[in-house]
């Protein structure tokens, strides 16, 4: 969290600049904001929350996340870690080693693993909010985008496109 926040992650502007070369790679405000995926992902954790709206960049989701959750303080940076990560570790599989993902929801499920797992490692009172709630998050996206493909009858969810940042 401490690198994106820094913008110091490997990112497309920052492996530019180790004159890194390669596939395109996005610049993390795109990757973890932006980009058409990272957009549907937040789009149906607001929606799972029961929110009209998802954040742009990293500073609109510290507000929009106090908001959505106001009395769940402590594991706002946890959450933000856990997406961040499933994202960055899907970008690298999809870039790097050309696996596909069929559905954003796969990013989803990921993120809701992290945030399980490290809610083992709080103490007891944190851990028996964190697991609820990243089930219930899990349980709901996978509800709202099955009822988004049957809206828009679409088979292929491939959002991020291979070799594209």
């Amino acid at each position: 969290m401490r690198l994106l926040l820094q913008n110091a992650i490997l990112t497309k502007d920052n492996l530019t600049k180790r004159n890194c070369k390669g596939r395109q790679i996005c610049a993390s405000e795109h990757l973890f904001f932006g980009c058409t995926t990272a957009k549907y992902i937040w789009s149906l954790i607001a929606c799972a929350l029961g929110v009209s709206c998802r954040p742009c960049n990293i500073d609109q989701f510290w507000v929009w996340i106090k908001l959505s959750l106001p009395n769940s303080k402590p594991v706002y940076a946890m959450g933000l870690a856990a997406l961040c990560w499933a994202i960055w570790c899907t970008r690298n599989a999809v870039c790097f080693e050309d696996k596909r993902i069929k559905s954003p929801t796969e990013i989803i499920c990921m993120m809701c693993s992290f945030f399980d797992y490290w809610a083992g490692l709080q103490k007891p009172d944190k851990e028996r909010q964190m697991k609820p709630g990243a089930e219930r998050l899990k349980v709901m996206s996978l509800y709202i985008h099955k009822k988004v493909i049957e809206e828009d009858d679409q088979d292929d969810w491939q959002l991020i496109i291979h070799g594209a940042g």
